[in-house]
């Protein structure tokens, strides 16, 4: 029985913390890097220095977006150079403080996001 509802308590937590998107091993710590693949972009938060790099990965006419929502509020960062290019933005975030962040595409011209193409938001910690 013991054995059993183990295994059932790990088949509801599992997706869960999935579902949330939470990087590494799911537990929040101060330097807790994170990457989040959308449809078409990868927005990645390195905690050592607070940078966001958002990099275009298709060819299919769209910007990349990183979307990164803390402190103060959520903030909008493009990269509209193409397929292949990487834009990587100094951020001030305080130590120990939450990030979350996605990717998307959209059209730089206008600041249109398509958001069914974002990916779910990545917990990170500066």
């Amino acid at each position: 029985m013991r054995y059993t509802m183990r295994k059932l308590l790990r088949s509801l937590v599992v997706p869960a913390a999935a579902a949330i998107g939470l990087c590494s091993s799911g537990v929040a710590f101060a330097g807790q890097d994170c990457v989040a693949y959308g449809n078409g972009a990868t927005a990645e938060f390195q905690a050592y220095g607070e940078v966001l790099r958002i990099t275009d990965d298709s060819a299919d006419g769209h910007s990349a977006v990183a979307q990164i929502n803390y402190g103060d509020g959520l903030k909008t960062y493009w990269n509209p150079n193409g397929q292949g290019t990487t834009r990587t933005i100094d951020l001030e975030v305080p130590e120990g403080t939450r990030v979350d962040v996605r990717a998307c595409v959209g059209e730089y011209d206008g600041y249109r996001i398509y958001t069914e193409s974002c990916s779910l938001y990545k917990v990170g910690i500066a």
